[in-house]
């Protein structure tokens, strides 16, 4: 993006949608600078979202209201101004539309605006409902959203020194790999031999095996190992802002929490989960 640049939001687009369609119709509103339409890091399904630059803020005003709610593709097009993005790995990372400092924000409400620009842009029901915590999911949410009451919760605990490449938590302050990507580099570099290795590796990286770190075998890896074993671990130590959640809140916040890190053999165990209002207990079980 350009920094004199103004940039609209597009969302509700077709699984078709492409740069050069999209260019099409936002031409005849102004002259365009660039197209970025977001996709899966991993699948390259398109989101349904994207952001259109143009070089002046009139034509950029003028695209929101002609367009937004025309149809294109057999959708309607959601088109608004792009408010200033939080940074969040996967989405619109800091180093690509400028981050953001926290001095004199309002972060919570800063968060609540973003995850109402994108929510619902997709015909997708979110399958993580209200447990979602993904600020710019673009995905329909029914019930709401738990982030909704305390956005803050999806700041990355490891603000500027998080090192992991998908990280899907906010960083306000941007990432220091998003500045000097050498930082997140894996130390093994082309001899890494893990398939689910979260780092940045050299473009001659080259996996000649799958393994699988669950079972040791080789052929696949640990996410599609069909072997029975599995790994417990107990959890402890809960932040003190869960402490007056309920014994099934806990155990649905839990699930979405350790989400990330791989999938969870069953809902984590919660002492009291099936009761009705009964408290969270301090300690819980999870199986991977």
């Amino acid at each position: 993006q350009r920094k004199d640049a103004f940039t609209v939001f597009v969302g509700n687009l077709g699984p078709e949608a492409t740069e050069a369609g999209l260019r099409k119709v936002f031409e005849r509103i102004g002259p365009v600078e660039g197209i970025k339409l977001v996709r899966d890091p991993v699948t390259q399904v398109l989101k349904g979202f994207g952001f259109v630059d143009f070089a002046m803020r009139d034509s950029a005003e003028a695209a929101c209201r002609m367009l937004d709610g025309t149809n294109a593709g057999g959708r309607n097009l959601r088109v608004s101004m792009a408010t200033e993005m939080l940074g969040t790995a996967g989405a619109v990372p800091p180093h690509q539309r400028g981050g953001l400092a926290t001095g004199g924000v309002d972060i919570a409400q800063l968060l609540r605006e973003q995850m109402k620009q994108f929510d619902g842009s997709s015909a997708e029901i979110c399958k993580f409902d209200w447990a979602c915590k993904l600020v710019n999911c673009p995905n329909q949410h029914p019930n709401g959203r738990d982030i909704e009451r305390d956005p803050t919760v999806v700041i990355c605990r490891f603000a500027r020194k998080c090192k992991r490449m998908d990280c899907f938590y906010v960083h306000p302050a941007g990432r220091e790999i998003d500045e000097d990507p050498s930082k997140g580099q894996c130390m093994y570099g082309v001899n890494c031999d893990n398939p689910d290795c979260f780092f940045a590796h050299p473009e001659a990286r080259k996996i000649l095996q799958l393994k699988c770190f669950k079972c040791g075998e080789l052929g696949h890896t640990q996410h599609a190992c069909g072997t029975k074993s599995s790994t417990k671990i107990m959890l402890s130590g809960f932040p003190n802002e869960w402490a007056g959640e309920t014994a099934a809140e806990l155990q649905l916040r839990l699930s979405a929490e350790l989400e990330p890190f791989g999938a969870l053999v069953a809902p984590p165990e919660v002492e009291g989960a099936a009761e009705a209002g009964a408290p969270a207990p301090a300690m819980a079980m999870a199986e991977f």
